[in-house]
């Protein structure tokens, strides 16, 4: 297990989790259009059960496509330009996934917001590759 992986694995999910907590009531706004009443949030066991899981598959996802892509491909491109487009496609696949289909599915779900989420999360995504990829070899434990 690659401990610098692990730890931007873990660096990648909690500026996510800052962000998204930050962001709260642009989100809830949204939230209380659709359903009428604000976000679940951390309230029941259900709640924690989900928020690990979302944020189990996101730091998994990061750590073997992302960063293990980017990782591979380095050894046949230039590795930011590996580390931006692995982040990228990451980004794009997840984020838009989720976006897209919250937008087809609500019709209260703004494109403002899906726009706000898709830069947050392809830029996030993105960026902490790129960061990856370039600090890698100086974080050992």
């Amino acid at each position: 297990m690659d401990s610098s992986r692990l730890i931007f694995a873990v660096a990648y999910i909690v500026i996510d989790l800052i962000y998204v907590v930050s962001s709260n009531p642009v989100y809830d706004e949204v939230v209380k259009r659709i359903q009428g009443s604000s976000m679940r949030g951390l309230k029941g066991p259900m709640s924690y059960f989900a928020f690990v899981g979302a944020y189990t598959c996101m730091a998994l996802g990061w750590y073997f496509f992302a960063a293990g892509t980017a990782t591979l491909w380095a050894k046949t491109m230039h590795p930011l330009k590996a580390a931006f487009l692995s982040g990228l496609i990451f980004g794009l696949t997840v984020i838009g996934t989720f976006n897209f289909t919250v937008y087809l599915m609500f019709n209260e779900y703004s494109t403002s917001i899906l726009m706000r989420d898709m830069l947050w999360g392809v830029g996030w995504a993105t960026i902490s590759t790129m960061a990856y990829i370039y600090l890698k070899d100086s974080i050992r434990f």
